[in-house]
């Protein structure tokens, strides 16, 4: 079989996404996903070979395998699976690099030295643009081990959306700066923006007539409003021991922090529970087991979305 034909994990890899592209040249696009979806499975034997530092380099990164499947997978689950779909699902290759020397004969990119990955610089913008510049605070985005949780300061509540701040916001398009944030409840993983604002933090600040002094939040997805009491269960529970059970999320232990309600519903299957819960609930509360959200923090829950 394929593990036969290489001696190695990448090898295997690479034979996969040949597989693939000659696949998807024959309209086989069943076929081509199988091949994706065994790259995934060798990936994590072929990481350490993968690496930027790594010799001898190959042609693929971690990276390439997972934002070519990641792009196939939605065009084959969004669109028809026409002919004229085979040019956006043929594979991608990014370039890995330690410095700029690396990127030579890629026209206008640099080496980007936090994603160790060949990006094109836009006229006008200064190399390595995500950098915070001295003296500025820009928005950091950090993952826990959980997946869904987010640690994203500082940002700002405007009209309900969710404000970051960098000065180079025009700079950070293929950065992989975010621009979607992720919450994640039994509903499923669901994206929300993320504004970037070119006014630094401090002039926003300043424009305000000078806000109060920063504040805590926490940002929760709901679902059903907690009209029931087992989806409530779904949404409270983690809550409650990520703000008050486990330190390494940093919230205040005594609860004393804002708490943003996201309702997570999006109209999903609303036609059904409307008949099971009764009349909707109004929209600035989420319903009748709403009183349980003082368990997570002290401080008067607010509807972000």
């Amino acid at each position: 079989g394929m593990m036969a034909l290489s001696d190695c994990a990448p090898g295997v890899i690479l034979l996969h996404v040949l597989c693939a592209q000659k696949k998807l040249l024959q309209l086989q696009y069943q076929a081509a996903q199988e091949h994706l979806v065994e790259t995934l499975a060798v990936l994590p034997f072929a990481e350490e070979c993968l690496q930027p530092q790594a010799q001898p380099r190959w042609p693929i990164s971690t990276f390439d395998v997972h934002s070519n499947y990641v792009r196939f997978y939605r065009a084959i689950s969004y669109y028809f699976q026409t002919a004229e779909l085979i040019e956006d699902l043929l594979w991608q290759p990014s370039r890995t690099c330690m410095d700029d020397a690396d990127c030579q004969g890629m026209l206008d990119h640099v080496c980007s030295m936090r994603l160790h990955r060949c990006v094109h610089m836009q006229e006008g913008c200064p190399k390595n643009a995500e950098v915070c510049p001295p003296a500025e605070r820009c928005t950091s985005v950090k993952s826990f081990s959980d997946s869904c949780a987010l640690e994203i300061s500082p940002v700002c509540i405007n009209n309900g959306e969710i404000q970051a701040f960098h000065p180079n916001k025009a700079c950070l398009a293929g950065l992989e700066v975010p621009t979607m944030i992720k919450a994640c409840s039994e509903m499923g993983t669901t994206l929300y923006p993320l504004q970037w604002c070119s006014t630094s933090y401090h002039q926003t600040f300043r424009d305000f007539g000078g806000a109060a002094a920063a504040e805590e939040a926490f940002i929760l997805p709901v679902t059903l409003r907690l009209r029931s009491p087992w989806h409530m269960l779904h949404s409270l529970v983690p809550a409650f021991a990520q703000a008050r059970m486990d330190e390494s999320y940093g919230f205040n232990p005594g609860g004393d922090f804002d708490l943003l309600i996201v309702d997570q519903d999006l109209d999903k299957d609303r036609h059904i529970w409307g008949k099971v819960f009764g009349a909707e609930a109004s929209n600035k509360s989420m319903g009748g087991l709403d009183f349980l959200l003082q368990l997570i923090s002290n401080r008067p829950y607010k509807m972000l979305a």
